[in-house]
């Protein structure tokens, strides 16, 4: 190795250490989040709570809500939007381009069939808020209201 070689190695250990001090933030903190969710002061029943992290780097972290209680693990410190998705309202394909284009219209067809037996998504007051999620957060409970007609 020649002198030029190894001052250019002399250097890599100095940005790994910056690199990691760099990454090394709120969003590698993680905290486990649990709570109870009421729509209309009862319990909600089949729907997920996600909590994505509004740092735009770091992974959402979600949890079935069962009997109005959830638990999801790996919660992000830092500011997160709590979201809840209701699993019984009919949601769009997720199929890839090539099998979306080959069932497109048979898809539609079933995915109004299925709007016309549930109803639209319920319009709810709360969901979707930003939460500060910090080292003491353990519990978070989440109050939703239908949202009155015309909102």
């Amino acid at each position: 190795m020649n002198a030029t070689t190894l001052h250019r190695f002399s250097r890599l250990p100095l940005a790994i250490a910056l690199a990691l001090a760099a990454g090394c933030g709120h969003g590698d903190r993680k905290v486990t989040v649990s709570g109870n969710v009421t729509l209309d002061s009862k319990p909600v029943e089949n729907a997920t709570i996600v909590f994505a992290p509004q740092d735009g780097q770091s992974t959402p972290a979600a949890a079935s809500i069962v009997d109005g209680k959830y638990e999801v693990k790996n919660v992000v410190l830092g500011s997160n939007k709590v979201q809840i998705v209701f699993n019984d309202q009919p949601q769009e394909s997720t199929l890839d381009a090539k099998e979306g284009r080959k069932n497109r219209g048979r898809e539609a067809r079933q995915f109004k069939e299925e709007q016309k037996k549930h109803g639209p998504a319920p319009k709810v007051v709360g969901n979707g808020q930003v939460h500060e999620i910090k080292d003491d957060t353990t519990s978070l409970d989440i109050e939703l209201k239908t949202a009155a007609p015309g909102r």
